[in-house]
């Protein structure tokens, strides 16, 4: 007997309606700093894949970071801030979406409701490091605020904010070069480090959030046991960063290690300096979710810690956390521990870049209301999508519903019936990337009114990303084949720890949990 007949991809099954839209960005400015890269990834990313992305930039930077091919920049020039920003305003004025806006004060953020653009204001920092005040912001101009940690959105929320918050677990991008061993020869050349010598990094601008006289501290009490070096990757931005200099500078002077510190200003890549590192410091008085300390981790450092702000939620063997007050000799005894490294290994480091993208889904009404979005893998052959079928059929002329298929099927026969029946079908995204799916079926959700969205038979990826993301007004009802269902969900741990919303959470946002048995 011959092979068995393989299934093949019907192309073309389903029309791909996608209300997805440009992705529109303001920030103020693009210095080295963790909000601005975790801009650029994520928009990098986006118009990577062919994404249209426009980038908006209030302040011009002598060192500022590169923009990644593909975006549209709108740089500032001479012109007042408030006429940048009407200009914006005009060319934005037709999108459905709203605007993401990072680092953006108030002042800004109002000229842009005054034209009628929604904006979702992204905090990047603690409370001690915010540049505005929740407290004055509506839901009708502020749809969703977005967080960089969980510890942020809850001090986002008990400052009074009225719009919804969610956090967003950004993980930085790592290149090879991080585990170069020739890499991590030639920086400790330029250096002057010698090999033997334990080389202790701390990454970011020279600003008071940085404590870096405290590092330096910390560095002397390792100096007394092994030869160690003190490496600051950052430079100043502002007149308070002059002033922290003087004090890390005088620090060392004080102590005897004014030898062992490095000052090489700002470096781009950081990657290199990764590779030629054997520990990160951070002692930083507050911090959202360090970027920095995110970038050791995924090249293979130990880091150690303060335990601030969304620094607590690192879960990870080679993060060593400890409380923000803790003693420079408490900080030396965990470096104390870290080895002089032989070897550059790469460890797993899974990313949902952009996931930004899915809180952006726009949010104004347009086409014919629905009152039940179904979302469902395929259409092929088998007993959940027969059953759903069977339901559509029986239900759409009496509801205005429609099924979002996120993938492709294999068989005519079930998308012919809801023709015939005159029940609405489609593709969200015209590929099965989880974000670009949750991203089109929350816009089309929005765009139409749902009332309900109801997963039939949903992978597991996509079903964590629209429950974190769905707005609390839409009702979200899974209909599950079975055990599977538990099971998948469990099965995505290393999706759901990168977007930190797991099974806990997900059955915890369902307002209805329907089993076949």
């Amino acid at each position: 007997m011959g092979a068995p007949p393989l299934a093949r991809l019907v192309p073309g099954l389903l029309p791909v309606v996608d209300p997805r839209e440009p992705l529109r960005v303001l920030i103020a400015s693009l210095a080295p700093g963790g909000a601005e890269r975790i801009v650029l990834e994520w928009l990098g990313a986006e118009a990577g894949r062919g994404r249209k992305v426009e980038l908006a930039v209030l302040h011009r930077r002598r060192q500022a970071l590169p923009v990644p091919r593909g975006i549209t920049v709108r740089l500032r020039g001479d012109e007042p801030v408030a006429s940048f920003v009407a200009g914006c305003a005009r060319a934005w004025q037709a999108a459905a979406a709203p605007v993401s806006c990072h680092l953006v004060p108030d002042a800004v953020l109002a000229m842009l409701w005054e034209c009628g653009i929604a904006t979702v204001p992204v905090i990047h920092n603690s409370g001690a490091g915010w540049r505005n005040d929740p407290r004055g912001w509506s839901p009708a101009h502020v749809p969703r605020v977005l967080a960089c940690a969980l510890q942020v959105a809850r001090e986002v929320e008990a400052a009074g904010c009225a719009a919804a918050v969610v956090a967003i677990r950004h993980r930085p991008a790592v290149t090879a070069v991080a585990f170069d061993p020739r890499q991590r020869e030639r920086v400790r050349a330029e250096l002057a480090v010698p090999r033997s010598a334990f080389v202790i990094l701390a990454v970011g601008a020279i600003k008071p959030q940085k404590d870096y006289a405290r590092a330096v501290e910390v560095l002397a009490r390792v100096a007394r046991s092994r030869d160690a070096v003190l490496v600051i990757a950052g430079g100043v931005l502002a007149d308070d960063g002059l002033a922290e200099l003087d004090r890390v500078v005088d620090r060392a002077l004080a102590l005897g290690v004014s030898g062992r510190l490095r000052l090489p200003g700002f470096v781009d890549p950081i990657e290199p300096w990764l590779a030629a590192a054997d520990a990160v410091l951070n002692v930083s008085r507050f911090e959202g979710r360090s970027i920095a300390t995110q970038e050791a981790l995924a090249a293979g450092l130990p880091v150690v810690a303060t335990a601030v702000g969304g620094q607590a939620e690192i879960r990870h063997l080679s993060f060593h956390a400890l409380p923000a007050g803790a003693s420079p000799e408490a900080f030396a005894e965990r470096l104390a521990a870290c080895p002089v490294r032989s070897g550059l290994e790469r460890t797993p480091w899974y990313r949902a870049t952009r996931e930004w993208s899915v809180a952006m889904h726009p949010r104004a009404r347009r086409g014919p209301a629905l009152g039940t979005l179904f979302v469902t893998a395929n259409l092929n052959a088998g007993g959940a999508q027969r059953s759903l079928v069977n339901l559509a059929r029986a239900i759409g002329a009496r509801e205005a519903i429609a099924i979002a298929v996120c993938g492709d099927s294999t068989q005519r026969t079930f998308a012919a019936a809801l023709a015939a029946a005159r029940v609405e079908a489609f593709r969200p995204a015209p590929d099965r990337d989880p974000c670009a799916l949750a991203e089109s079926i929350l816009a089309t959700a929005a765009q139409r009114g749902a009332r309900t969205l109801c997963l039939w038979n949903v992978d597991a990826p996509v079903k964590l990303l629209l429950a974190k993301h769905a707005p609390p007004a839409l009702r979200l009802v899974e209909a599950s084949p079975g055990a599977y269902g538990f099971e998948e969900v469990d099965g995505a741990a290393m999706f759901a720890e990168a977007i930190g919303f797991g099974a806990r959470e997900y059955h915890a946002r369902l307002d209805v949990l329907v089993l076949k048995y």
